[in-house]
């Protein structure tokens, strides 16, 4: 069972009696967010018109398949018949915005920050015109935190206000409502950005590479692999352990935090309360296609590494987006400023025509079929049928031609079939060849 269901448990035992503080402390919560908003600087670009990111965004996507293809009669353009008609099977996907330069999600919420404004789509507050140049936000419902190299911002979506602006020197800032974690060489404090009260500071030995936590309990984990976890009203360690391993990469989530290792390993490290003390679990989720130029997700246990969504399950995906979030079926990913929604529930074909076309060379030696195939790819074929991308060609590959209908005989014994032959009409035949999930239409002259 996650940490944070037995923090206050944890505070009970070390005797410190909170409830008469917290009473308090939310009765002044509730009049300061009442008395903090400055109606003087919320400002509304009514010019710009509010996007809206549907729940049904991808319901009756109706796409052409590779079966409705070949009902078709053969073209008679030559420009056809001399293409490759691609039908790529992938996730569908909606481009949301363009020229973004943050954006942030909770839960299925996604605001972003684009030009001079912070547009939440789909809520009252559509969007909030901005006074300063921000470059990154944060947003964990309903506040979103706005901030470049020495200024932040706090706003609140249902106020559809700002209750906090400050200028601040940080390395790294972190929103955990109602704090905000600021760390500037070695040391980490924060405040209470509904009140406005610093609440937390300290000095470390080491550098920090990240935090994480809850309302109020914090953990930090620095160069040396040490974790603490923080009660924050008293500022005082109440559980501290060492990592195994050198993260090089990393990201958290509540008490969870997860990372990839210097042996290119996807981990996950879960706090635990059990039988009266803390545990730190590590749990290994992938090694396979992990490395360190893959990207992890903002706030779920996955990474995107060429192509490909990895975690408790593997997905293929059609961008390598430079940040992304998950949440249940969808990914919402940013790639060269833009901002695309995904459904990874399912798949549908899409079609597109290469109006080059590439003529397959095959060649062998020692016993290996060499060609460069339709998907732009060199490849390898042996005799056991296995089927590898190489660098290129090699030198001495003695060439073999196609003997008939796209089939290459590459010893006295074994024959390679490249496409099928799907029919044949005005002295053109139709070939299909499929990698992977995707599938390849081309034609040959008889």
């Amino acid at each position: 069972m996650p940490a944070f269901f037995y923090l206050p448990v944890v505070r009970n035992i070390l005797n410190i009696n909170m409830i008469g503080k917290i009473y308090l402390t939310a009765f002044l919560i509730f009049l300061t967010v009442i008395g903090c908003v400055n109606k003087k600087e919320i400002k509304v670009d009514t010019e710009i018109k509010p996007v809206n990111v549907p729940k049904d965004l991808f319901r009756n996507i109706s796409k052409e398949t590779p079966d409705d293809f070949i009902k078709k009669e053969i073209p008679d353009s030559k420009l056809l018949l001399n293409s490759v008609v691609k039908f790529s099977y992938e996730h569908p996907e909606k481009l949301i915005e363009e020229d973004v330069k943050d954006f942030s999600v909770y839960k299925d919420k996604l605001v972003f920050l684009k030009n001079s404004n912070i547009f939440i789509p789909g809520d009252k507050c559509n969007n909030i015109l901005l006074d300063k140049n921000y470059t990154n936000i944060q947003y964990v419902y309903p506040y979103v935190l706005a901030y470049n190299n020495d200024f932040f911002e706090v706003f609140d979506v249902n106020l559809c206000g700002s209750i906090l602006k400050k200028i601040g020197q940080f390395q790294f800032i972190k929103l955990i409502p109602p704090y905000i974690y600021f760390y500037y060489d070695k040391n980490l404090n924060s405040i209470n950005f509904l009140t406005g009260k610093k609440i937390f500071d300290k000095n470390f030995e080491n550098h920090l590479m990240f935090i994480g936590g809850s309302k109020n309990f914090v953990f930090t984990v620095d160069s040396v692999g040490s974790f603490i976890l923080f009660d924050v009203i008293e500022k005082e360690p109440i559980f501290k352990d060492e990592l195994d391993e050198n993260i090089v990469k990393w990201n958290s989530v509540g008490f969870d935090f997860y990372g990839i290792n210097d042996k290119n390993e996807l981990t996950i490290y879960n706090l635990e309360w059990k039988n009266n003390e803390f545990h730190l679990n590590k749990i290994i989720v992938a090694r396979n296609g992990i490395d360190s130029d893959c990207v992890l997700s903002s706030n779920s246990f996955c990474a995107n590494c060429n192509n490909q969504l990895i975690g408790k399950n593997t997905y293929r995906i059609n961008r390598d987006f430079e940040k992304f979030y998950k949440y249940v079926n969808y990914l919402y990913g940013m790639i060269n400023k833009d901002i695309y929604i995904v459904d990874i529930s399912k798949s549908v074909y899409v079609k597109s025509v290469d109006l080059t076309k590439i003529e397959p060379c095959f060649c062998v030696k020692n016993d290996i079929l060499y060609f460069n195939d339709l998907d732009g790819n060199t490849k390898s074929y042996d005799f056991d049928s296995n089927m590898l991308e190489v660098a290129e060609i090699p030198d001495n590959c003695t060439l073999k031609p196609v003997v008939e209908h796209q089939i290459v005989k590459y010893s006295d014994n074994m024959t390679y079939m490249f496409a099928e032959e799907i029919k044949s009409a005005s002295g053109y035949s139709l070939f299909k060849r499929q990698i992977n999930d995707d599938v390849y239409f081309y034609y040959e002259k008889n």
